[in-house]
Formats: structure tokens, sequence, C-alpha cells
């Protein structure tokens, strides 16, 4: 099922705490990247997520939240652009909408982008068809960037095949 449909069975409530839950973490990251680029590391250090209270608004329970500054590093760029198409949802002066598919396809990236980070999947309630939140991935970053689901411009993923679908303004 692709990730759109997926995430358009979540209520609006939890989709929009999670979008900012995601939004935040996603921040942090770059921001944990940007000091350790000062003091040096190697791109297979983790550090401590700065706040890693997730909101109960996913299935499963994530595990404490370890950032892989080289997913990090990889996707920098990656990030900031989705997080600038998520804006207005994470701040809360907008609503997103479950039927607008290209901002479910945003979320659904971000929220890729946050699984390579993290190296667990994130998983809303009531999303069908994924591993439920904590459970580790299978995958290795490049793998998932191979793979087109961090593919922001263009596609929605669905955790295994990349679907074209058209921007709606």
């Amino acid at each position: 099922m692709p990730a759109s449909l997926s995430l358009s069975a979540v209520p609006v409530d939890l989709l929009s705490e999670g979008v900012r839950f995601l939004y935040s973490q996603a921040s942090d990251a770059l921001k944990k990247l940007r000091e350790a680029k000062k003091t040096g590391y190697s791109p297979d250090d983790t550090v401590a997520a700065g706040h890693s209270d997730a909101p109960q608004v996913f299935a499963g329970e994530l595990q404490p939240l370890l950032i892989h500054l080289g997913a990090t590093e990889d996707l920098e760029e990656d990030l900031r652009e989705v997080r600038a198409h998520l804006l207005d949802y994470a701040t809360g002066s907008a609503t997103i909408n479950p039927a607008d598919a290209y901002a479910l396809g945003q979320v659904s990236v971000l929220r890729n982008m946050m699984e390579a980070v993290y190296g667990q999947r994130i998983t809303f309630k009531g999303e069908q068809g994924r591993e439920p939140s904590g459970s580790p991935l299978t995958q290795d970053f490049r793998e998932m960037r191979n793979s087109g689901c961090f593919d922001h411009d263009t596609t929605v993923y669905d955790s295994s095949i990349p679907i074209p679908v058209s921007r709606q303004n």
C-alpha cells in the first residue's frame, strides 16, 4: 500500500502531532550534525537525540533515539528541503489534509529519512501494512536512498516501490 494511502487512514490530530515531532527531530538531527562537524566525527558515530519523548501517536514503542551521523550527513540537504515543505504543518499554521497525496508523500519521505537517521521504524497508529515503531530497519540508509524512498519531488514511497504522483497545487 502506498504510504500516502496508509497515512490517509491516520486521524488528522495524530498525523499533525506526528508531523510536529518528525519536524522537530529532523531539526535536532541537523543541529547535532552541525555540532559534530565542528568537533570532528566519524560517519559511524551516533549521538543521543536532544528531545526524544515521542508523542502517543505511533504504533509500537520507539527505542532510544540515537542519531546516526553518517545517515544524517548523507540526507542533510534532503532533510532541509522536506522540512521546508512541511513547515506550515509543523508550526500549526496549516492543517494537513488527508486527501492531499503530495503533502502525505512529503510526510512519508520525512518519516523515511528519520527512520534512516534512527535505524528504526516509525509507524503511526492506524497505519496498516507497516512494522510497528521501534522495529529495527533491515536496510542500510544507502540502500534506502537507492530504492527511491527519499525522493521528495515526485514520488510517494510505500516501503518497496516508488510510485510517481503529480504535485497538487
